[in-house]
């Protein structure tokens, strides 16, 4: 079987365009969908925490609107497709995250969302910026841009991808 798709997803709607591009490469390659939320974790302890009388780990537990709205969204979108998908709850880091997330599911490729295009820049401290950083197989990043692409290892016609992302294929998908 080939390996999955990672995807990651925050409820916007570039994220919907991400998730919807890395289901038409599913069903292209005939590879399954991993979505994945990085939820977003309270930075303060049980004791700021006592101070609501709330306990840091009943937050961490707690279900999340957006992951509903979420998994709400993959499902019509991936469901529509016809392809297999599964969702994911993490939290951490966003990067790190969909990193551990791609190698715990054996996946070579990570799709993610952009917020800015600029001339082919990354910013280091965004979520593609360090996924482009660190992670060594195929990255396909959405971007807003609809003026530039760049795009490598075309097989079969131009996708949404390869319309509005920024295509780094490294290593074999």
């Amino acid at each position: 079987m080939n390996s999955p798709i990672i995807v990651g997803a925050d409820g916007s709607d570039l994220g919907a365009l991400a998730i919807e591009e890395a289901g038409v490469l599913a069903k292209r390659y005939e590879r399954t969908i991993v979505v994945v939320f990085v939820r977003k974790t309270p930075v303060f302890d049980d004791g700021a925490c006592s101070l609501f009388s709330v306990s840091s780990s009943c937050l961490r537990e707690a279900p999340d609107a957006y992951e509903v709205l979420i998994q709400a969204q993959s499902a019509a979108i991936l469901d529509a497709l016809g392809v297999s998908w599964c969702f994911q709850v993490r939290s951490g880091r966003p990067a790190g995250e969909l990193i551990r997330a791609a190698i715990e599911n054996d996946a070579t490729m990570i799709v993610v969302a952009r917020r800015r295009f600029d001339q082919c820049r990354l910013p280091r401290y965004s979520v593609a910026g360090r996924l482009s950083a660190r992670w060594p197989n195929s990255l396909l990043i959405m971007s807003p841009s609809t003026q530039h692409l760049f795009a490598r290892d075309l097989r079969d016609g131009p996708s949404l991808g390869e319309r509005y992302g920024l295509w780094l294929n490294r290593g074999s998908f």
